[in-house]
């Protein structure tokens, strides 16, 4: 990652309380997997350029910047939801949940977390796009290693 703090400092950064936030913090995360295929083809040029660039260099930096970013962004998004789970089971064990204001803040914490999930499942749609553009442009200069594949 181009950042020089560590993961768990950035991951307290990212706004677990906010649903809005976070997804917009999320999906600045997810930059490298939407430019992916113009990443690519700085990493394979063309015949002609072949010469001046260590592909195989390119291609495992960028593997290996692609692995962190998919590795840091579930565990942001798992940090979020055991945050939202334990608000949720706190509120839930309360002895009087009469308030309007509980409900209410139940039902909002159910519907965070169920964001949340869905997100997990977005994440693994996004890494497996990009392992699989990335499999097809650099399997030549830097195989996925197996027991990264899936």
């Amino acid at each position: 990652m181009a950042t020089t703090k560590s993961n768990d400092m950035i991951r307290e950064d990212l706004p677990c309380e906010s649903i809005r936030h976070f997804k917009e913090s999320l999906n600045s995360l997810r930059l490298l997997d939407d430019k992916i295929v113009y990443e690519l083809n700085k990493s394979n040029p063309t015949l002609s350029f072949q010469h001046e660039i260590n592909t195989e260099k390119m291609c495992q930096s960028l593997y290996n910047e692609l692995l962190e970013l998919h590795k840091f962004r579930l565990q942001t998004i798992n940090h979020c939801i055991q945050k939202k789970t334990a608000a949720l089971d706190l509120l839930n064990n309360k002895t009087d949940i009469t308030t309007r204001n509980d409900q209410k803040e139940i039902k909002n914490l159910q519907g965070s977390v169920r964001l949340l999930q869905n997100e997990l499942i977005v994440e693994e749609v996004i890494k497996n796009r990009s392992l699989k553009i990335f499999n097809e442009k650099c399997w030549k200069s830097y195989p996925i290693p197996d027991k990264d594949a899936t």
